[in-house]
């Protein structure tokens, strides 16, 4: 993970150092001596990184033994002012984003607001690489009659917009993810503040991200 100076920094270095940590104890307990085929590779990277807002990107992959292998990918925004999590009631009113901390662990801001799934479901279904086999088989999650799902949303300065995608999906729907980003025109038209939008688009005018480096 990063380390960061200036304000808000000394409570986002602490958070962290445990996450990183847990994940070298995640890595030594995957990794079985003398077992070629075991592996962990962690990614991290920040698709935004402004003066105020930080979001981060971290995916880990790993095989551990047992019948598959598995990876998981978290997508984390901190307000950089406030050293924790930002005012997403206040960013985003009625969007019902809703994040936390606590301990070494961080839950992503995610939500379950009808109009931002309607949106990302469109989207999925207007991406030209969504093949129509592929919807068909995550029918569960894109049909007519979808399960009900939460969806984790992230800050994307290349994309000047909000990232989207399935909060949680289980290992036999991983494939089903369609991580997709929303303008910034779309965002103010559901209601993001005009402080995000402005950090959005400052953060795609200044370029504030950064692409990832593996362990």
């Amino acid at each position: 993970m990063p380390r960061l100076t200036g304000e808000g920094a000394e409570p986002l270095n602490a958070l962290f150092t445990r996450m990183d940590g847990v994940a070298e104890e995640e890595r030594s307990t995957c990794l079985i001596p003398d077992n070629e085929n075991t592996n962990y590779e962690r990614t991290v990277w920040a698709p935004f990184t402004g003066p105020r807002f930080l979001s981060i990107t971290v995916q880990t992959g790993y095989y551990c033994g047992g019948p598959h292998s598995n990876f998981d990918t978290r997508p984390m925004t901190f307000d950089r002012q406030m050293g924790g999590l930002p005012d997403w009631a206040s960013l985003w009113p009625d969007s019902g984003i809703t994040a936390g901390m606590e301990g070494y662990g961080y839950l992503p801001a995610r939500t379950r607001a009808p109009a931002l799934i309607s949106w990302f479901r469109s989207a999925v279904h207007a991406d030209p690489s969504s093949d129509p086999a592929w919807l068909a088989q995550c029918e569960a999650y894109y049909g007519d009659d979808p399960i009900d799902e939460t969806i984790v949303v992230w800050l994307d300065a290349e994309s000047g917009g909000v990232g989207m995608d399935w909060y949680s999906l289980p290992y036999v729907s991983k494939n089903c993810g369609s991580p997709q980003i929303m303008p910034v025109d779309e965002a103010a038209r559901l209601g993001a503040s005009d402080d995000l939008i402005a950090a959005l688009r400052q953060g795609h005018a200044d370029q504030n991200w950064h692409s990832g480096a593996s362990e």
